[in-house]
């Protein structure tokens, strides 16, 4: 079987799992013709094949938004085969059921999807695995589950069926995020004094969220999806989600709040778009005037044990 693989990687784990599946594949005898990081530039053309593999991250419960960017500029096929593989960290939300109607806007045929569990590097609500033996844990049990998933191509896997009312609550919770959210997290992040000043964060960053002159600490823009690639992968841990952002968003927030309605006399539509400018407002603010100030203060993240791959897993 001809097989194209498309994938995003935010902090390196879909990257290691396509690794492992296509060791897998070309064990089982098929052929992989098209091998797209969509970081890199996009394709002309795709090859002819037999089915195409999709694989990202889950963000906020939805496809990472520059996959979705992807999907959407891909050329339209005639009810081509494609699985979609979501990678999280225990939970997809409506990632599988998003990228499904996707991908069937684009002429594909979605024969199955699935989900693979990995280290979570999403730091926010939970600390990730911390022992070096629970993270082997979950890698190796990530490799099951992603055998389970390739094998699936031996057989006709069933069509995927979605519960309506899950899809429509995480979708309500991945669209908040997809049209604002996304775009305050990086105005919310401070670097310390501990930066090198490598570069490497604005270097590497997928959604080039991140400025830096090589003179001073990287600022950081709007335009960032949350992939925690630079908090993670900072060699000298300098990246932080700033405590004092959430307190200059929430105040600016109530100030939109109250104050767009006596601007824009729309009732709750104004409230709704006050809470959501000042949010932005807010997080703009703090990132523009008051980041280097509180650069060195208590983060989100400070205690909390970055997630990026070793050598040594990397073998596994």
């Amino acid at each position: 079987m001809k097989i194209a693989i498309h994938y995003f990687s935010g902090c390196g784990n879909t990257a290691w799992l396509i690794a492992k599946a296509q060791q897998n594949l070309l064990q089982k005898g098929h052929e992989i013709v098209f091998l797209q990081n969509i970081e890199q530039p996009f394709p002309n053309e795709i090859p002819q094949t037999d089915l195409d593999i999709f694989m990202a991250p889950t963000y906020f419960f939805g496809p990472a938004p520059n996959f979705v960017s992807y999907l959407k500029r891909i050329p339209m096929v005639a009810s081509k085969k494609a699985i979609f593989i979501s990678v999280n960290g225990g939970v997809s939300g409506a990632s599988k059921w998003l990228v499904a109607n996707l991908l069937k806007d684009r002429g594909y045929d979605v024969i199955a999807s699935s989900d693979v569990k990995m280290p979570d590097t999403f730091l926010f609500l939970k600390e990730s695995q911390k022992t070096s033996e629970e993270r082997k844990e979950t890698l190796q049990a990530s490799l099951k589950q992603l055998d389970e998933s390739l094998n699936a191509l031996e057989i006709l896997p069933p069509v995927p069926t979605y519960n309506k009312f899950k899809n429509f609550a995480f979708t309500i919770v991945y669209g908040l995020y997809y049209v604002l959210f996304r775009h305050t997290i990086g105005l919310s992040f401070v670097v310390s004094d501990v930066c090198s000043k490598c570069g490497w964060c604005a270097q590497n960053c997928p959604s080039h969220a991140i400025y830096f002159d090589g003179t001073n600490k990287p600022v950081f823009k709007t335009g960032c999806v949350g992939c925690f690639r630079c908090v993670n992968a900072c060699p000298v841990g300098a990246i932080d989600y700033s405590k004092y952002a959430l307190i200059f968003g929430g105040i600016f927030a109530l100030l939109g709040w109250f104050i767009l309605p006596i601007l824009l006399p729309l009732g709750i539509l104004a409230k709704i778009a006050g809470l959501f400018t000042g949010w932005f407002a807010g997080c703009y603010v703090f990132q523009k005037f008051f980041s280097k100030k509180y650069a060195n203060a208590d983060g989100c993240f400070k205690n909390k044990q970055r997630v990026w791959f070793s050598d040594e897993e990397k073998n596994l």
